[in-house]
């Protein structure tokens, strides 16, 4: 008998402790939004990232919500539930009680999302970015039918976040929010924090709401693109989270940046001058959009680029982010194989011209064999347009592709900047 009454005090013991630990957890998580969302908040900026890092599954996405941070109510697109595209969006909605508001997470799906990798090269040739806005367009149809049906008659708050192409989607649409007027919200009462987000919006757009937040790392690449030179940047205000005490805090997290060699200056007469990343990541944009022959693919321009690019990149992604990682990997090994070999060659010779067609002809049945291999569906003669096409642009930028290999470490560097992993860290050292 004094057995069982122990054990229920005990359990009654554990469970006034659990909640109370669910009160606390609760009651911190939305401290957060009872505060202006015009003044940067470090904490919600860290909470944002974990938020847009769960959406890349949505059982992890659901339980983040529910069980972590006591939302009542989770809501996943349905594209969560068939293979991504490059027309798909994955986002989630989940609400909380907030005294007399109703607060609605918006998270835009970052990671893990395929093919829809593709809509990133989607930039049209005038307007906003057209992947990025066509995505927000959607996620902003749900939203205002998902308000609409529940909280017609309620005061709103909103809390929107994104990483990546996420965060290039959810700045478009905390845009596409604040200037219509379809949703009665103060600045003051939503919260956006994006996350290394790429550029969506025209400049005339592209306002400065003193409620949007960009947390970039500025030797990430992907920050930097659509670049301004297309007319595209984001609204709000940029948090940049760089510091060069960036190796240090990786190598305290057991995770390790690869060196930054600065260009050498023999190299910079043919490539150019870099002494930082930022440097070598401005210099490389600019090679990559100098003027190319007329009749070849090119980037000099958003529209150039529309009507020579454009849709052979989307198609080409969209391709490979649906084969499996192994053949991905197998298959940047034999691009990387080709690049070598090409540039190993003198071109201007019979023999140097007879090797390039044989290693362009060997690369394109690599292609082929491992779209077969992973029975992916693809229209033979649009993706010899588009492969060739690639092929031309790479041996316009001969240059731009010699010097990435001279300088891999960097441009290896570069991408890690991007991973979250180095976000998350350098957002947690990162000081106002």
């Amino acid at each position: 008998m004094k057995k069982h009454i122990a054990q229920r005090i005990i359990l009654f013991v554990n469970l006034a402790i659990a909640l109370m630990f669910f009160s606390c957890n609760k009651d911190t998580m939305q401290s957060h939004f009872k505060k202006d969302a015009t003044t940067f908040n470090k904490e919600l900026a860290l909470l944002s990232f974990d938020a847009a890092r769960a959406t890349g599954d949505k059982t992890e996405a659901e339980a983040f919500f529910t069980e972590n941070l006591h939302f009542d109510t989770f809501l996943a697109s349905e594209d969560y539930d068939a293979p991504p595209s490059a027309n798909s969006i994955g986002f989630v909605f989940a609400h909380t009680k907030l005294g007399d508001n109703d607060l609605i997470a918006i998270m835009v799906r970052g990671f893990n999302y395929g093919a829809e990798w593709a809509s990133n090269f989607r930039m049209g040739k005038k307007g906003n970015h057209a992947g990025f806005a066509s995505a927000a367009e959607k996620i902003y149809a749900e939203l205002l039918e998902y308000t609409q049906k529940h909280f017609h008659d309620t005061k709103l708050k909103f809390w929107i976040s994104g990483y990546s192409r996420g965060g290039g989607v959810a700045n478009v649409l905390a845009h596409f929010i604040l200037s219509r007027e379809d949703f009665d919200i103060l600045q003051k009462n939503m919260y956006v924090y994006t996350l290394e987000a790429p550029q969506g919006l025209t400049e005339e757009n592209a306002l400065p709401y003193p409620n949007v937040f960009n947390i970039i790392n500025s030797a990430d690449l992907v920050p930097h693109v659509a670049p301004n030179d297309y007319g595209l940047y984001r609204c709000g205000n940029d948090v940049d989270i760089y510091t060069s005490e960036a190796d240090t805090y990786m190598r305290e997290a057991e995770k390790e940046l690869a060196p930054f060699t600065p260009i050498r200056t023999e190299d910079s007469t043919w490539f150019f001058k870099a002494d930082s990343e930022q440097e070598f990541l401005a210099g490389l944009l600019i090679k990559i959009m100098e003027a190319q022959p007329d009749g070849f693919p090119s980037f000099a321009t958003r529209e150039k680029y529309a009507n020579t690019v454009q849709d052979h990149m989307c198609y080409l992604f969209e391709l490979f982010m649906n084969i499996s990682s192994e053949e991905r990997k197998a298959l940047l090994d034999a691009f990387k194989g080709f690049f070598q070999a090409l540039y190993s060659e003198q071109a201007d010779s019979l023999s140097g011209s007879l090797q390039m067609i044989m290693q362009t002809t060997g690369l394109y049945g690599k292609m082929i064999s491992i779209l077969t291999s992973d029975t992916i569906t693809y229209d033979d003669a649009k993706l010899q347009k588009a492969f060739m096409a690639i092929v031309q642009l790479a041996l316009t930028k001969k240059d731009v592709v010699a010097g990435c290999m001279t300088y891999a470490d960097n441009l290896k560097r570069l991408g890690q900047m991007h991973e979250p992993a180095t976000t998350r860290i350098l957002l947690e050292h990162y000081e106002e």
